[in-house]
């Protein structure tokens, strides 16, 4: 029995009645009544009791309710006074105004932007230019080339062989007639000298 009252899940209270000596039950009940009457009395609380609960539990919930309906109110007047509510065209022209300010501001910046990256690339075209070797014919200079191969000194060309002399404005192919000092060149150019 005592196992078995140890066990169970539901509250057990042990009331015996009237005897003096503990039992086993005693000792492993949830509660130990004197009499079945206390028994009775701990398992179902006095009406009065529930009563009272009731009645506190019941003022507790209208000032909650109260203190809630109060809150809300104030925060339904505070909406209502707000800006918002009172001058909605005033702030929707000042979102279009704001609005208006950062698309200005967006194109100046784009056109900045962009008018400072159009100098960096005349800069960079005109650096280029500098480098190229067109720019470099264009100043009376000229490019032999003997097949593909770039020449760059008399030694490369034998007496009778094609040369490609390339200038600003057009191709020479010449013939190579004397070395001379190895570093000037004559030719032929579609049978006149040169």
């Amino acid at each position: 029995m005592a196992r078995a009252i140890f066990a169970c899940r539901t509250p057990v209270i042990s009331a015996v009645g009237h005897e003096t000596d503990f039992t086993i039950a005693d000792m492993v009940a949830d509660k130990r009544a004197a009499t079945p009457s206390q028994a009775a009395e701990f398992a179902v609380p006095a009406r009065s009791d529930l009563e009272t609960r009731l009645a506190f539990f019941h003022t507790a919930l209208r000032q909650k309710l109260f203190l809630y309906l109060e809150h809300s109110r104030g925060r339904l007047r505070k909406a209502r006074e707000h800006r918002l509510f009172q001058q909605p065209g005033a702030i929707l022209r000042e979102r279009i105004q704001t609005l208006d300010y950062l698309e200005q501001r967006l194109e100046t910046a784009f056109f900045e932007r962009y008018r400072v990256k159009k100098t960096d690339c005349q800069l960079l075209r005109e650096k280029l230019g500098v480098l190229s070797p067109l720019h470099t014919l264009e100043r009376g200079y000229s490019i032999c080339l003997k097949g593909n191969r770039l020449l760059k000194t008399a030694a490369e060309v034998s007496t009778g062989d094609a040369v490609e002399v390339r200038l600003a404005k057009g191709t020479i192919c010449c013939e190579v007639k004397h070395i001379e000092g190895g570093d000037r060149q004559y030719g032929k150019e579609e049978g006149n000298d040169i």
